[in-house]
């Protein structure tokens, strides 16, 4: 019996799916503005659909969405946020579906949105998923209880003993997708993906290695030199 109630339910959501995308579509009001997500330290494209391929979209692909993320850097998928007079706002995360990746991608490429190298590398991406050859983890949309973890949460400087689940309190693990690695290097979450210099009020100016390491220098981090350390320092980590 709890078997069947659950196909149940399983079938209206679908069917609510489908009906709320026929309506979005039929209204013939429907926008969808696309971010592609590929970058860590500079901003994602986005683009706007004409009404024509968001209603092309709806018809095709309904109201897909998952949870899953990439689990490298890189590409990992496409938010896509539609805008109706006529419906309330739909969030969508496409990943893992590859027509409606495809139609996407192919949307990016009319509108100029996305360099040839970055194009290629998502295209790449494709064959990888594909093929199983990229890992994928789950949005995990629990959050801790434990009222001590608010960020920023900095973490231990002991290097040589770290355990993903419990340190930081465990949000490198649960809140993966809201740090990068930025966060990592540094052992601060702030659930913000954060980037040099942003967080100090002077985020970095260029894509350059001096840029970059005065918005650090701005951010606390306090410069070593370009030869590997072989010890640790007396404070703090590398």
């Amino acid at each position: 019996l709890v078997s069947r109630i659950m196909k149940l339910v399983a079938v209206v959501t679908v069917l609510a799916c489908v009906a709320s995308a026929i309506a979005l579509a039929s209204s013939g009001t429907s926008v969808a503005h696309v971010t592609l997500l590929v970058f860590s330290g500079t901003e994602n494209p986005s683009w706007t659909l004409s009404k024509a391929e968001t209603n092309e979209f709806l018809s095709r692909f309904g109201l897909v969405h998952s949870n899953m993320y990439s689990g490298r850097m890189g590409y990992s998928g496409f938010d896509v946020v539609i805008r109706s007079r006529s419906a309330p706002m739909r969030e969508l995360h496409v990943f893992n579906s590859p027509a409606a990746e495809k139609f996407l991608l192919a949307s990016a490429a009319r509108h100029a949105a996305v360099s040839a190298p970055v194009l290629k590398h998502v295209e790449d991406s494709f064959a990888l998923i594909a093929h199983g050859q990229l890992s994928m983890i789950a949005h995990k949309e629990s959050r801790t209880a434990d009222p001590s973890c608010t960020t920023p949460i900095v973490g231990p400087d002991n290097s040589t003993d770290y355990g993903v689940s419990t340190d930081d309190c465990g949000y490198f693990d649960s809140h993966v997708t809201e740090n990068n690695c930025y966060n990592y290097g540094t052992n601060v979450v702030t659930d913000t993906f954060a980037q040099p210099g942003r967080g100090s009020g002077h985020k970095w100016d260029a894509d350059t290695c001096d840029s970059i390491k005065a918005a650090a220098i701005r951010d606390g981090l306090v410069w070593n030199s370009t030869v590997l350390p072989e010890n640790e320092p007396p404070k703090g980590h590398f």
